[in-house]
């Protein structure tokens, strides 16, 4: 193997490791941002019907208030995901949980529940979430 040709793989070995520092300090810049943020967890499973009409809510929820709260959907019928609705005490399909920047429990609710009612619910329990706020309510 020539120099030129090792000089070539170290120069490319050490801008592949920047490109990987660089994504993993982007991740858990986001990560850290995120344990700052209110939670929306859906509780339901994607064979369920009535959990299925939740699916476009959620996914509304994420795309215009994802630096506000963060969406979840957890499958409780999936096998990994059975302890974690056991610790929650979910009982009936789909649950939606909202949890305060803590993880504390404000509020539940069972069923569909809309769009405008998730933020109505969270400006009940002091959330501002307007596209234009994102601070808690005083």
């Amino acid at each position: 193997m020539t120099t030129n040709s090792l000089n070539k793989k170290i120069v490319l070995l050490f801008i592949f490791a920047v490109f990987v520092s660089c994504f993993v300090f982007a991740n858990e810049t986001a990560s850290e941002a995120n344990k700052n943020l209110a939670r929306l967890v859906d509780f339901g499973s994607k064979q369920c019907r009535a959990c299925k009409t939740m699916e476009s809510v959620l996914a509304t929820c994420e795309e215009k208030y994802s630096d506000k709260f963060i969406t979840e959907f957890v499958d409780v019928w999936l096998p990994e995901n059975q302890d974690s609705a056991k610790q929650h005490q979910i009982r009936s399909i789909p649950t939606q949980i909202f949890f305060n920047e803590s993880g504390e429990e404000l509020y539940r609710h069972v069923g569909f529940i809309s769009e405008e009612d998730i933020l109505a619910k969270w400006a009940e329990l002091g959330y501002a979430f307007s596209l234009n706020s994102d601070k808690k309510a005083e």
